[in-house]
């Protein structure tokens, strides 16, 4: 299995935002393969080249992160775990790992009726995730400037809403969590989370320094 992120040059997100992910996932999971999809060369000083996956296209902002189903990008039959770079693992996440089908995501965190693609669990190469990828291709300029709102989860909930497995309907109860929505600023570290997900603002980085949040994105918390 691949766990898989995206880094595009000129946004927030630099070389350092993988290496934090990639610490904690091979902490966690070292049987997993780590693998950056990317423009940015310098994301070789801290990961190894075999990890590295040459974005192709060029699209902007979030719209690269379709590159994820694009054929070539994972060896067919490959079970692939994305995860958003602004993510923070906390413990290991066996049961995730475990989950069968071939599209899984986040049901939407504040627009339920779609899906959130800051953590995917799908099948390289199968129907959904080459449906999600043939569509956007073919016509990607004019699908960008429609679904300019809500991006590439708009466009991914089009495909693979009637058939995509959501994860929190298939993990424990608070397994997997939003910041923003599901905690208060001053909340403790929930009992059972596992993954916390920092869309939009703020940012773990943005936290005070003694925040337990922080400290898991930061530095591992235990991983009992």
């Amino acid at each position: 299995m691949i766990f898989a992120c995206v880094l595009r040059s000129g946004g927030r997100y630099g070389p350092m935002w993988v290496e934090r992910l990639r610490e904690r996932v091979l902490e966690f999971h070292p049987e997993l393969d780590f693998r950056v999809l990317t423009d940015d060369t310098r994301i070789l000083r801290s990961v190894p080249v075999e990890e590295w996956v040459p974005l192709v296209y060029g699209w902007h902002r979030w719209w690269s992160k379709l590159e994820l189903f694009r054929p070539g990008a994972f060896p067919p039959g490959t079970r692939v775990l994305y995860g958003d770079l602004d993510i923070a693992l906390l413990r290991p996440f066996p049961e995730l790992l475990a989950l069968d089908h071939e599209f899984n995501a986040l049901r939407g965190f504040r627009l339920k009726r779609l899906l959130n693609s800051s953590l995917m669990l799908y099948t390289a190469g199968a129907p959904i995730p080459t449906d999600i990828w043939t569509g956007f291709v073919a016509q990607a300029p004019l699908i960008m400037r429609r679904f300019r709102r809500e991006g590439d989860q708009q466009w991914i909930s089009g495909v693979a809403e009637l058939d995509g497995k959501r994860l929190q309907d298939r993990l424990p109860a608070g397994y997997i969590q939003s910041f923003k929505i599901d905690l208060a600023a001053d909340s403790p570290q929930p009992d059972g989370l596992r993954i916390l997900c920092f869309h939009g603002t703020p940012k773990a980085a943005d936290l005070p320094e003694d925040h337990w949040a922080r400290q898991a994105w930061e530095r591992t918390l235990t991983s009992s």
